[in-house]
């Protein structure tokens, strides 16, 4: 029996979603209510989100890049909608995009595009593609895409530089462990960026 969301006490919500770890959408499905309830409620209470992949990936590319001596700005801190994630010694643009997904083959497909929505408009550095998906310009706004692949031991990076990759490119599947693939001789290429915009 579904029991309601007005119900669901601050300290009951905490547990479920900090210690079991349920999403919004599992929690609602229990109360019988809809997952933006639930996202508002923890709002009311003040119940943090968790650390999305994305955070995770951004402090990993981050880390890996102060300690080999680079000066490191995270742009989206202090402007959540700019146009790229890290400024590298001050010229050099760089998005990170990452995945915990592998498949059976030992593949990690990272998604290059987003859905349609409103707050997302076609640009000169933003175009639809034939099914409906927004794909930013990266050549035009990034020197760098930085994939990274999270896993429980060890993580794995790809700088691959943004003019590799073409427009019209909507997922990029790359593997920890191959040696034919076009993207190979980018993992771990962290020597890339030092060709742009050096060391401190």
């Amino acid at each position: 029996m579904k029991h309601k969301l007005k119900s669901l006490d601050r300290e009951t919500l905490n547990r479920m979603y900090h210690e079991e770890n349920l999403t919004d959408l599992e929690i609602a499905t229990l109360y019988g209510a809809d997952r933006t309830a639930v996202v508002h409620l923890r709002k009311k209470f003040k119940i943090s989100s968790r650390e999305t992949n994305r955070d995770k990936a951004l402090q990993l590319v981050t880390d890996k890049l102060l300690e080999l001596g680079y000066q490191v700005i995270n742009t989206k801190e202090t402007n959540k909608i700019a146009e790229y994630d890290l400024l590298v010694n001050g010229n050099v643009k760089i998005e990170v995009i990452s995945t915990g997904n592998v498949s059976r083959g030992g593949f990690s497909r990272f998604v290059l595009t987003t859905q349609m929505s409103n707050n997302v408009k076609e640009s000169a550095t933003r175009i639809v593609l034939p099914n409906s998906r927004y794909k930013k310009l990266h050549r035009l706004i990034t020197d760098f895409i930085i994939f990274v692949l999270l896993k429980d031991v060890e993580s794995y990076f790809w700088v691959i530089p943004s003019n590799v990759i073409g427009d019209n490119v909507q997922t990029i599947s790359l593997r920890p462990i191959s040696k034919s693939s076009k993207f190979d001789k980018y993992k771990e290429a962290w020597d890339l960026i030092e060709g742009i915009g050096g060391r401190e």
